[in-house]
């Protein structure tokens, strides 16, 4: 498990516990009707066997999309910036997630 510095814990599961998805917060879970395994308001599940730089990635993209949806947004529109914002060079200010605040607390 690993906590962000923007208050999200992290944890790593099995390829199987994500069906066809990278990631998932609890916003975008309750928009799709995911329920497959159980996920907190401050918890994103990340899929285990992703490569470390794709794992960066789609953290970045789960933190963007829920909090967007905690403001109100739906699962369309935040998805939509959230992809853009993964791929920003340059995050905008309150998105940006830096290796250095990732904190490795274990593994799974």
């Amino acid at each position: 498990m690993k906590y962000v510095k923007s208050h999200y814990r992290i944890k790593f599961v099995p390829k199987n516990k994500l069906k066809d998805y990278a990631g998932m917060n609890y916003y975008a879970g309750k928009a799709m009707g995911y329920n497959d395994y159980p996920i907190n308001k401050n918890t994103i599940i990340i899929d285990a066997s992703l490569p470390k730089k794709v794992r960066h990635e789609t953290i970045k993209h789960e933190i963007v999309e829920a909090k967007l949806m905690r403001k109100g947004m739906s699962y369309f529109e935040a998805h939509k910036r959230a992809l853009q914002a993964e791929k920003r060079k340059a995050p905008r200010r309150g998105f940006a997630i830096k290796r250095s605040k990732i904190f490795h607390i274990n593994s799974r």
